[in-house]
């Protein structure tokens, strides 16, 4: 994963894509002396997702673009622009489009709150996203963490969901087991491992093939460093690499297809997704009064992957140019 970064600097320098327009937008982080301009810059980006997709043959077969797209509302400028990025690849004449996908998306809450002030968050977040090009495009589900509690036999198979969000009536039960894990390092691994069953059980009863996570290159290299703190050293591929498929057809219940989790911004920068949205000039969602945060002991304090995230910010904010 490279990692590129804004230069502070006015010098103008030319475009090395166009070779005409102001390269100084985005400089490479590596020369400081190269860069793209304003125009290039959301090409590049697209390139890229569409590269880690296509070079590692992501969709084999027919049945695996059957996808299920993941809005978290913790990760929620990555997450805008995993369903940007994607609109953009499946649009276009039939026979130009970068991507054919059959899509639907799954807005997944994480936010330790009751069941009150979770409805205002998302009533909040659906006027924020029906204001957006791609909202038409796909099915959309509403759900929380806590839906981990549900038994999912006794959802339709219906996936669109307008009204509610899964795993209303269990908040209370989440967040108390949420909140009795004493160790801040606890929590937030115990938060990851119910957010992946969560993912594949909807994957599995849904029947989706294919899981489209919005991790960047930032986020799996702190998550790197996390697993060798966890003694999980041995899946450190797995969890960085565009493709997870480790997910056995006989782990969960009714499934009959095989799911693999897919990170198409692999090799996108946390840097790079901030001046994507600074040309779309996009609204923040937090000026929409969402709440973005999970929980303020959860999220602030020192845990192992809040210091492995100050790290690799660190280095990034350093101009420390790495390869994970």
């Amino acid at each position: 994963m490279n990692s590129e970064g804004s230069s502070t600097t006015t010098s103008a320098i030319s475009c090395v894509k166009c070779t005409e327009g102001d390269g100084s937008f985005f400089r490479l982080e590596n020369t400081k002396l190269a860069g793209y301009c304003i125009k290039c810059f959301p090409k590049v980006i697209q390139h890229k997702f569409a590269s880690s997709l296509g070079r590692n043959r992501v969709f084999k077969t027919p049945e695996q673009r059957n996808a299920l797209l993941i809005f978290t509302t913790n990760k929620q400028l990555e997450s805008l622009q995993l369903l940007k990025l994607t609109f953009k690849a499946i649009s276009g004449p039939e026979d130009h489009r970068i991507l054919k996908l059959n899509a639907k998306v799954l807005v997944l809450f994480e936010d330790l709150v009751d069941s009150v002030e979770l409805n205002k968050q998302l009533n909040l977040l659906k006027i924020f996203l029906i204001k957006q090009k791609f909202y038409s495009q796909w099915n959309w589900r509403f759900g929380h963490l806590a839906a981990i509690f549900n038994k999912f036999e006794d959802f339709s198979k219906e996936f669109e969901r307008n009204e509610g969000f899964d795993g209303e009536e269990n908040l209370e039960k989440f967040s108390n087991l949420i909140s009795n894990c004493r160790s801040p390092s606890v929590r937030i691994e115990l938060l990851r491992l119910i957010r992946t069953k969560l993912l594949s059980n909807y994957a599995a009863y849904f029947n989706f093939p294919s899981v489209l996570l919005s991790e960047n290159a930032d986020q799996l290299a702190t998550e790197t460093i996390n697993s060798l703190c966890f003694g999980r050293g041995s899946s450190i591929f797995d969890i960085s690499f565009v493709i997870d498929d480790r997910l056995s057809t006989n782990s969960l219940p009714f499934i009959n297809h095989s799911i693999q989790f897919i990170r198409p911004l692999r090799d996108i920068s946390y840097k790079e997704l901030e001046a994507l949205d600074r040309i779309e000039s996009c609204e923040n969602i937090e000026e929409n009064g969402i709440n973005t945060r999970i929980n303020g002991i959860i999220k602030e304090e020192n845990s192992v992957q809040s210091l492995a995230k100050d790290f690799i910010e660190s280095l990034r904010d350093n101009g420390f140019p790495a390869t994970v």
